[in-house]
C-alpha cells in the first residue's frame, strides 16, 4: 500500500486489531470449507450423488477462486500460492468428471 506501520498506525490505531479478527473469521471459514469438501468428497462425492460437483465447483468458485481474483487485483504476495490450491480445486474437480465419464462407458 505504500505506507509504513508507523503512518497506518497513527492514523488508524485500532486498525491491527480490528485485521487480527477479521482474519480469525477468515480462518474459521478457511477451516469450515475445508472440512465440508472432505465430507463431501468422501460422501456425496464417492456416491456420485446428482448435483455434487455443481455444488463443489460453485462453493470452489465462490471460495478460493474469488479469494485468488482478488488477491490478484491487489497484486498480494500471496496470490500464486493461492491460485496453485485453486488450481489444484479446478483439476480434481476435472479428474472427478473424467472418472464419471469413464464409468459410464465401461457399463454402457
Amino acid at each position: 500500500m505504500g505506507s509504513s506501520l508507523a503512518e497506518i498506525q497513527a492514523v488508524l490505531p485500532g486498525l491491527l486489531l480490528w485485521l487480527g479478527r477479521v482474519f480469525w473469521v477468515m480462518g474459521g471459514y478457511m477451516f469450515a470449507t475445508g472440512l465440508l469438501t472432505v465430507h463431501v468428497a468422501l460422501t456425496s462425492f464417492r456416491a456420485r450423488t446428482k448435483g455434487a460437483m455443481a455444488v463443489v465447483l460453485v462453493a470452489g468458485l465462490a471460495s478460493i477462486g474469488w479469494m485468488v481474483g482478488v488477491n490478484f487485483i491487489l497484486a498480494s504476495d500471496f496470490k500464486w500460492l493461492l491460485l496453485a490450491f485453486a488450481l489444484r480445486w479446478g483439476i480434481a474437480l476435472v479428474l472427478y468428471g473424467t472418472e464419471k465419464e469413464a464409468d459410464i462407458k465401461q457399463t454402457g
